[in-house]
């Protein structure tokens, strides 16, 4: 398990951002991955302009590494992808 440093601080910026971005920056940093892994990745997004607040560098590395350890989960031999 890891943890923080008591002594150890980050800043936040928090800011308005459509979750479309937040999703769209993390799908460019897994796409290589999914590529070379042979995956398809379906996106269904009802609203992309939705609002919402948050750090746009920390939702999207949370969002990546989401997408990044999806990609690396093996597909079971003769499942459909």
């Amino acid at each position: 398990m890891c943890r923080a440093s008591p002594a150890a601080t980050f800043n936040l910026n928090r800011e308005r951002m459509a979750l479309g971005t937040v999703v769209s920056r993390a799908l460019e940093t897994v796409q290589p991955l999914l590529a070379e892994q042979r995956h398809e990745l379906v996106l269904e997004m009802p609203d992309p302009t939705l609002e919402i607040e948050g750090d746009l560098t920390r939702l999207t590395q949370v969002l990546g590494n989401l997408l990044n350890n999806a990609a690396n989960t093996p597909i079971p031999t003769g499942a459909s992808p």
